[in-house]
């Protein structure tokens, strides 16, 4: 009820949803964008060190299923980051009219109007951006669980080739 009476506090509440989405999507985004990128180096150095040829062709054939899954995504992504930027835009318009007008909004007694409209454009944009993140992201979940599955079948294959499991039973 509090907020109904005291504008700071309506403005306040919308500014700091608006300052958190900032410097999730960019901030953490990019700091994480970084030390992959810094891993992937060292694990990429690392294997060409050790066997070049083999690194050669599993970094074409894992770089190949990356790009063709990210091809595949690709035009979903685009579908949910317009979905994202018009969802921001008019959530930063509803920002700067509230700012321009809390006196009105509140005169009028349209608070209730305003956040609702405010939180079902952020419902939106939120949902949009999960969509996103998870498109963005399923390249990299399949070439590692493909990885994963592989490594299990080698050893199993193996083990059961070369008795090292006569060992254990």
């Amino acid at each position: 009820e509090a907020s109904r009476k005291d504008p700071s506090i309506v403005v306040r509440d919308i500014t700091q949803d608006a300052n958190l989405r900032v410097v999730h999507t960019i901030f953490v985004s990019g700091v994480m964008l970084v030390s992959k990128s810094i891993v992937t180096l060292f694990i990429v150095v690392s294997l060409l060190i050790i066997n070049p040829i083999i690194s050669a062709y599993v970094a074409v054939f894992f770089g190949s299923v990356y790009v063709l899954i990210h091809i595949l995504v690709r035009n979903k992504m685009k579908i949910f980051g317009y979905v994202i930027s018009e969802c921001s835009s008019k959530l930063i318009g509803i920002i700067h009219d509230s700012i321009n007008t809390v006196r009105e909004i509140f005169i009028w007694d349209r608070s209730e109007k305003v956040s609702s409209e405010f939180k079902k454009l952020l419902a939106e944009h939120n949902q949009a951006q999960y969509s996103f993140n998870w498109m963005a992201q399923s390249p990299k979940l399949i070439v590692e669980t493909v990885t994963f599955s592989v490594l299990v079948i080698v050893c199993v294959y193996v083990s059961i080739n070369y008795g090292f499991l006569d060992d254990f039973i």
